[in-house]
């Protein structure tokens, strides 16, 4: 599976890592830090396959062409479907315009695109935890709205992944691109 991946400044990116790592050290959760490679982030698209040959040279332009995006994340928010507790984003005119010029671009690899990413369908957020029961995301969501009190920065970069997964569970994300 592969995954385009806007990436925080290096100040976002610390502070939602000891989020992670506060889950890890109280025992409530490790599935982010257990992902090798694994950075915060907020995807803008995956695909089940890809094929990176053609997708890489507009992927390199489209990239050359980027500016930071403003990112402040205010919100926390959980999607009880798939377990997972998340900061979510103010979606400013920015955000949702890097999203749609993404989509745009790469218009030609839309039929292999997951509907949770495209246009009209997109929450972006930024994940805590994953796969998560109803106790312990109650109990996880809890811990977080002590831990958190805000957070802005910006997303400095896009870059493609491949995320690994054995049992059904992501174990690494490889940055390809």
């Amino acid at each position: 599976m592969y995954a385009v991946e806007a990436f925080f400044s290096a100040e976002l990116e610390e502070a939602v890592k000891k989020i992670w790592h506060s889950l890890s050290d109280t025992g409530l959760d490790s599935s982010m830090i257990s992902i090798q490679g694994l950075r915060p982030h907020i995807t803008l698209a995956t695909y089940s396959t890809l094929p990176v040959e053609d997708f890489q040279p507009l992927f390199e332009s489209f990239i050359q062409s980027f500016e930071p995006v403003n990112a402040t994340f205010i919100t926390l928010g959980a999607f009880p479907t798939t377990g997972t507790c998340f900061l979510a984003p103010i979606v400013t005119e920015q955000l949702i315009g890097l999203h749609k010029h993404y989509h745009e671009a790469f218009s030609k690899f839309q039929e292999a695109a997951h509907f949770y990413y495209l246009p009209g369908n997109w929450n972006p957020h930024c994940t805590l935890a994953i796969g998560l029961d109803n106790k312990r995301l109650i109990d996880v969501f809890t811990h977080c709205l002590k831990e958190f009190s805000g957070l802005s920065r910006t997303i400095d970069e896009i870059g493609l992944v491949a995320l690994d997964y054995e049992n059904n569970r992501c174990v690494s994300s490889r940055r390809v691109l």
